[in-house]
């Protein structure tokens, strides 16, 4: 609270000046109580320039307090608090509802659905892949790389958001997405897929994703848990989608141009979510790009390394569930497509119900404790399945938890947490082949 002390110190010193230049009388008010100035015989009107001061400094007061939190810890800052700096240009409450929050959301749908959603559906290349002669260990980088990339990149394009150039970097990262899904369209050797698929999309995947969240909850307070909860579906949305369609056109019209089918419909989505998402908080140019100094918060601390390990299993089920089907308990190649389908469907109330309840009743960390201990049981499940009911009973499970842990985990995290995130999938995926 120091900081805080210091600024409104500093505003009240300020706002005493500037009366003062305009008003002789003001001074020799300054710094009496009301009851000493009465007595003085001075009128109302003299009166009202230091009354204003007081409210003045009183709104500001509690401006900064709403903004670093009454502890002042990481933890205790609001999504939506607007910062000392930017407190300037008041952007007033979020709405939390209404037209263009919901447009917003629509657009933030939307960019999950190109980025988590091409993720998502990467179990599908994988089975695809593996059908060429690639060993698994090799397909495996490619996503891995992917899903790290993403959050790493997301750990400074987050703040790029603060600073007020969100379509500057979101714009560049529709940019490297059509050119990696293109690019992947045309690879015809395995440092081509990995470069195009892995690198390219991973990079562009992180400048989109963890900026339109933010941009998300900041118009939302009340309903922010079943807001990002709608955005996340996008991962079920692509996830139904792109493997669809993969299954569909991929005999018909081969490899190339399926993938290119599928950059023209993020071309689509994109130039709607460009359209549609703007900022509402002012840019806020100062700070650190990573604030290194929130680790020194034991609750903090201890909150990113127990969902380190949440997030180490997090999309082992999404990679290999098609190539466990296949390979392990003998289904067809679309057969195991199917399995990945119904992982994505089945997310669509994994993600909305819970967070629901969030909202209303328990807390999304209340939340994601039950759901994660669920998914270690089911996991150790899944070395018994052995029958084709088997394992799309323990997909569809595993899918309606796992779904709920990606959705609180988007909640509560800030940019470097995710990038030690992403540290955690990507040597999973690996070490998981």
């Amino acid at each position: 609270m120091g900081k805080t002390e210091d600024y409104v110190s500093e505003l009240h010193t300020e706002k005493a000046a500037s009366i003062s230049s305009n008003s002789e009388s003001v001074p020799r008010f300054y710094g009496q109580d009301e009851d000493s100035i009465v007595e003085q015989g001075n009128s109302n009107n003299i009166l009202e320039p230091v009354r204003s001061i007081q409210r003045s400094v009183k709104e500001v007061k509690e401006d900064v307090q709403n903004s670093v939190g009454v502890s002042g810890g990481i933890l205790g800052r609001s999504i939506t608090g607007r910062s000392a700096v930017s407190s300037v240009r008041d952007p007033g409450q979020p709405p939390d509802g209404g037209v263009l929050a919901w447009t917003i959301c629509i657009g933030g749908h939307l960019v999950i659905a190109c980025t988590w959603g091409y993720i998502a559906s990467f179990g599908v290349f994988q089975t695809y892949y593996a059908t060429l002669g690639h060993p698994p260990s090799d397909i495996s980088w490619v996503g891995s790389v992917q899903i790290f990339l993403l959050f790493f990149i997301g750990a400074f394009s987050g703040r790029a958001l603060d600073a007020g150039y969100f379509h500057h970097i979101f714009v560049t990262g529709v940019i490297f997405q059509l050119i990696g899904v293109f690019m992947t369209s045309l690879a015809t050797k395995y440092w081509q897929l990995f470069l195009a698929q892995g690198v390219c999309n991973g990079i562009a995947n992180g400048l989109q994703f963890c900026p339109t969240l933010s941009l998300v909850s900041t118009y939302f307070s009340k309903h922010r848990a079943f807001a990002l909860g709608f955005v996340a579906t996008g991962s079920a949305t692509g996830g139904l989608l792109f493997p669809g369609l993969v299954r569909s056109l991929l005999p018909r019209i081969g490899f190339p141009w399926t993938i290119r089918v599928l950059g023209f419909i993020m071309m689509g989505f994109s130039a709607i979510s460009i359209a549609v998402l703007r900022t509402r908080l002012p840019p806020r140019k100062s700070g650190p790009i990573i604030e290194i100094s929130a680790f020194r918060e034991p609750a903090y601390s201890f909150y990113v390394f127990a969902i380190f390990f949440c997030f180490w299993s997090l999309y082992f089920a999404f990679y290999y569930v098609g190539a466990f089907g296949r390979d392990i308990i003998g289904v067809t190649y679309e057969e195991s497509i199917d399995l990945l389908l119904i992982m994505n469907g089945i997310g669509i109330p994994g993600r909305l119900l819970p967070n629901f309840f969030a909202d209303r009743t328990f807390g999304p960390l209340n939340m994601i404790t039950p759901f994660a201990f669920g998914t270690g049981i089911l996991f150790y499940g899944w070395a018994g399945v052995r029958s084709r009911a088997a394992v799309y009973s323990i997909s569809c499970y595993i899918s309606f938890i796992d779904d709920r842990r990606i959705q609180n985990g988007n909640e509560i995290r800030d940019g470097f947490y995710c990038c030690q995130l992403r540290m955690f999938d990507w040597s999973a995926s690996s070490v998981s082949s």
